[in-house]
């Protein structure tokens, strides 16, 4: 059985306690010190993100067809890269760029796939 609404409680400001808002203001901690060194710490990894990471001047770019366009250049200038890379390491690393971002193209493809077959009902 549906009953709704059984009990409607009014509480005021006035019952409840509070600390006084911008009186504790937490101080560093040699914990926190350390976190932070640890966390602002060069990887190889944050070191490949940042090479990648785009410069955009403007959102021009970040429509659709441009977005394919982009990504596809930038598995060919990764192709390239490897070709002429001698060191096993970055080989690998990549290898494992490219096959990320044709993961990526793939999973587009099936998108714009699944979007035409909702289209055409």
């Amino acid at each position: 059985m549906d009953a709704g609404v059984t009990k409607i409680t009014v509480v005021s400001n006035k019952q409840q306690s509070h600390l006084p808002q911008n009186t504790f203001v937490p101080t560093p901690t040699p914990i926190e010190n350390k976190l932070v060194r640890i966390l602002d710490v060069k990887t190889l990894g944050s070191e490949v993100i940042d090479i990648l990471r785009p410069e955009l001047d403007s959102l021009e770019g970040l429509s659709p067809a441009d977005y394919h366009a982009k990504l596809e250049e930038l598995i060919q200038t990764l192709q390239e890269l490897r070709k002429a890379e001698k060191r096993q390491a970055l080989d690998l690393l990549y290898q494992d760029a490219i096959r990320v971002l044709q993961a990526e193209t793939a999973r587009n493809d099936l998108l714009d796939e699944l979007r035409m077959m909702l289209l055409q009902g």
